[in-house]
């Protein structure tokens, strides 16, 4: 794959809404954190083989005003994060593989779930009347090691910063 400006990735409303990066986190962080309108999140599934595992590290992760969820609660709660400061969502995942290698069912759920809030935050407010808001970017980077750790498009990101 060609590589891809991140900067183009992270403003846009376009799928894929769910990717992989081969990069260092921390550099990535930063770099997503000083594009203007982006700020990232940090959600570690270290550890995450269940369910409750899984909706802990998001509970935790993005600061959601909630002790406990299941699916359908998830799917509310990622589709509303109305305690998100405006401006374009972007979330940095650490640790996918080992979700996708512990419970690969879990993870294709979860995936699906993310790839459908994507969409959903994408389209304009009169299509959505439930949340009106403007479309805004909602973007999840899985941080691997390797390109071949997770079945997502994986993005090989060009930016003036990443590497320095």
């Amino acid at each position: 794959m060609a590589k891809v400006a991140l900067e183009d990735v992270l403003i846009s409303t376009e799928r894929p809404h769910v990717i992989q990066c081969v990069t260092d986190h921390e550099i990535l962080f930063r770099q997503v954190g000083t594009l203007a309108g982006v700020r990232p999140r940090h959600i570690d599934l270290a550890g995450c083989a269940t369910e409750h595992d899984l909706f802990g590290a998001f509970i935790r992760g993005l600061s959601m005003p909630y002790k406990q969820l299941n699916w359908n609660g998830f799917e509310e709660a990622i589709n509303d994060l109305s305690w998100i400061d405006p401006g374009n969502i972007n979330i940095l995942v650490l640790h996918g593989t080992s979700l996708y290698r512990s419970n690969p069912n879990l993870f294709q759920q979860l995936v699906s779930i993310l790839d459908l809030s994507g969409y959903q935050w994408a389209k304009p407010a009169d299509l959505d009347k439930w949340r009106g808001h403007s479309p805004r970017p909602f973007h999840i980077i899985f941080i691997t090691e390797q390109k071949s750790d997770l079945p997502l498009q994986n993005f090989d990101f060009v930016t003036k910063y990443l590497h320095k």
